[in-house]
């Protein structure tokens, strides 16, 4: 008996230590898998206003940082460190319109996160913030917060920052269930571009035949971001109308002359290039105004002092790209090449384009 109790007691310890080895591993994991996550970069771009001052935007755009900046899980980069990769000049002008140019910035920047914000004013305040994921490439949570006056600033970037750490959270773990989030995203306000343009006309065949290199002007109007609760892609589309006018001297005779109306409703993408620079390709068609004037001598092949005219349909492809020069205002350069549809001849020419776009929201 005495043998069996020193056997038990030996197989009691030996099981025992197996029981805290066993106990040890499987906690071992356990601890690990409840390690804190890695933090993420987030960087804060400035925020854009529609009603309100560029002073309170900005105020709230900072007061968003110094919440953000008492969060753990985050890194958040600083206006500091967005000048290092960015001209002061730059920097302080530099906004998003959408996620696309977000992605581009956040690239830049090494940044996982990118907030984009709106401030809005009516009667009150309103403030939208969007995060945009720089891997996933898209929106992934918005969320808005109201308050009457300039001193509910700071209590409503505070109720936003607990709303965005959510959001980044869930996005970092690839749930999408909070309030707020992307999937149903705040309505966004449309894009109106009104733009004008110095033109220079250059005709070809018959038409070139007849009348030489010209200058002229054109105007229109351009609206994208329809799908105000959309996807990126969908906001990228672009569609509009210009008309101008383009004024051409006779080749033989210059007092001859030419002139062409074009009226144009065209079909657009807005396509991210680098940084601030987007490029539009673009479809049009139409009708274009075509005038012929003889007032004497040699030249074209009509009586003096006779004109003519018609109107023929057309067809245009046009190639553009442009960029921010300040708030608001954007530099763009297009190239576009016309078809119109005449009988018997189909005359074609280039048209070269450069001029002023003013951006605006509309809600």
């Amino acid at each position: 008996m005495l043998f069996h109790g020193e056997q038990l007691k030996r197989f009691a310890g030996a099981a025992a230590m197996a029981l805290i080895v066993v106990t040890a591993s499987a906690l071992a994991p356990a601890k690990a898998s409840g390690a804190q996550p890695e933090p993420v970069h987030v960087a804060v771009l400035q925020f854009r206003t529609s009603g309100a001052s560029a002073s309170h935007a900005a105020l709230v755009g900072n007061y968003l940082e110094m919440e953000l900046l008492q969060r753990k899980e985050i890194v958040l980069l600083e206006r500091g460190q967005i000048k290092k990769k960015y001209t002061v000049r730059e920097a302080n002008r530099y906004s998003c319109r959408d996620s696309s140019c977000a992605v581009l910035a956040g690239r830049a920047l090494s940044a996982d996160y990118v907030i984009l914000g709106d401030v809005a004013k009516k009667r009150g305040y309103s403030v939208e913030v969007r995060v945009v994921s720089v891997a996933m490439e898209k929106i992934v949570y918005s969320c808005s917060a109201d308050y009457e006056s300039e001193d509910g600033a700071k209590i409503a970037a505070g109720e936003l920052a607990k709303k965005l750490m959510l959001g980044m959270l869930d996005a970092s773990a690839g749930t999408s269930t909070r309030a707020g989030s992307a999937a149903t995203p705040a309505a966004r306000p449309v894009i109106v571009d009104i733009y004008a343009n110095l033109a220079v006309f250059q005709p070809f065949e018959r038409l070139g035949r007849l009348i030489g290199t010209s200058a002229g002007f054109t105007c229109g109007i351009r609206l994208s971001g329809m799908a105000t609760r959309g996807p990126e892609t969908l906001r990228r589309i672009a569609a509009g109308f210009d008309t101008g006018v383009l004024y051409a001297p006779g080749i033989i005779n210059s007092r001859d002359s030419g002139m062409l109306v074009p009226f144009s409703f065209f079909l657009g993408y807005r396509v991210p290039v680098i940084e601030r620079i987007y490029f539009i390709p673009q479809a049009a068609f139409g009708f274009t105004y075509i005038r012929f004037h003889h007032p004497r001598g040699d030249g074209f092949d009509m009586e003096e002092g006779a004109a003519v005219w018609g109107i023929d349909p057309h067809l245009r492809l046009a190639a553009l790209f442009g960029r921010p020069l300040v708030k608001n205002i954007l530099l763009e350069a297009s190239a576009a090449f016309w078809v119109l549809f005449e009988s018997p001849d189909t005359p074609i020419f280039l048209t070269v384009h450069v001029g002023l776009t003013c951006r605006f929201d509309a809600e």
